[in-house]
């Protein structure tokens, strides 16, 4: 299986918050399932951002999931997700929620 290397706090967003573009400066014709891997690398600056997009989006229950600093997993896989088109990687249970709601279609992004 494929597997895609994002810095976290995105690697944990994609997984567990509904984070569901990854922009790249690269073009790939994949589509289907892969593993995302959080790589070990991340700044205070990007644990900071991410945390106010999270309070910027008002939901309180990810807020209170979002892990600290610390506690973020660095360096592993940290779950599935699918690549629906190059610029839309939905994770899977994301995914599943939008399919059964017959929400399925992706935004498109900028490139």
């Amino acid at each position: 299986m494929k597997a895609l290397s994002i810095r976290q706090p995105w690697a944990w967003l994609i997984i567990h918050g509904g984070k569901d573009v990854e922009n790249r400066s690269w073009h790939t014709k994949y589509r289907g399932r892969f593993l995302v891997h959080a790589s070990k690398g991340m700044t205070r600056g990007e644990y900071d951002e991410a945390l106010e997009l999270v309070q910027d989006i008002g939901s309180m229950e990810l807020y209170r999931r979002f892990p600290s600093f610390e506690a973020l997993q660095r360096g592993g896989i940290t779950g599935p997700a699918r690549c629906d088109r190059a610029s839309a990687c939905r994770s899977v249970s994301t995914a599943s929620r939008q399919n059964r709601s017959g929400q399925g279609k992706s935004r498109k992004s900028a490139p």
